[in-house]
This record gives C-alpha cells, structure tokens and sequence, in this order.
C-alpha cells in the first residue's frame, strides 16, 4: 500500500515531534495530533511514492531492528494516521 499527506492537515516540527492540526476540525478530539521521533522519521517517509514495504525496509536498517516487528508497528501507525485523515491511500496492492 502507498500513502500521502493530507491536504487536510498541516503539520509542523517542534522540538523534535511532529504536531499535526486539521485544518477541517469538527471537534475537540480532532484539534491536535503529536508524533514522538520516531513517528516522525515514519511520517517524513510517506511521500505518495513509497510503500509500507518499502518504508519498512529502509527503518529495518536505519533502526537495525527486526523487520517484523518494525513492519507491526508501522503499519499500527499508519492505521493510526489514516483513522485521523492524516494520510491517505494513494494505491493498494
């Protein structure tokens, strides 16, 4: 699966998080969404052209951690963003 930015949000770095606020806010909940350093680093990879796979494998060797289990967490991240309208599927596979 491919996934963009939304339109919808803008998102800006401060002190090492990325805070994202929806432009289109229809409640309280939707106001503000914080993501730690590595949320980040998830974040400024998804750019409309690389797949979760993709991503995947380029933190399994940033990180040098088990693809598993950063593939897991990835993709519970992702889901994430994507319940809050913060990405959007470009293509499936």
């Amino acid at each position: 699966m491919i996934y963009k930015k939304s339109k919808k949000v803008v998102a800006r770095e401060i002190a090492g998080e990325i805070i994202i606020i929806p432009l289109t806010a229809t409640n309280e909940e939707n106001i503000l969404f914080s993501v730690n350093e590595i949320g980040k680093v998830v974040y400024e990879k998804i750019d409309g052209k690389k797949s979760v796979d993709k991503i995947v494998a380029e933190l399994s060797v940033e990180f040098k951690g088990d693809r598993k289990k950063i593939k897991k967490d990835v993709i519970n991240f992702l889901r994430e963003l994507e319940e809050h309208n913060i990405i959007e599927v470009v293509r499936k596979r």
